[in-house]
């Protein structure tokens, strides 16, 4: 964590659109891996809750 602030403090040619070009890659892919797996994990909780419910 130490490292991550210190990354962030220091300023030794970074620039705050370089910060946020990182970030939305980020978030672009968080939000690819929640759409591909949230079907998945969707459709297995409704199979357990099918089973459980039989």
């Amino acid at each position: 964590m130490l490292t991550v602030t210190r990354f962030l403090v220091e300023e030794n040619g970074q620039s705050l659109t370089e910060y946020a070009l990182v970030l939305s890659l980020i978030v672009v892919t968080v939000v690819g891996i929640l759409l591909s797996f949230g079907f998945r994990i969707s459709n297995l909780f409704s199979n357990a809750s099918a089973q459980i419910n039989q």
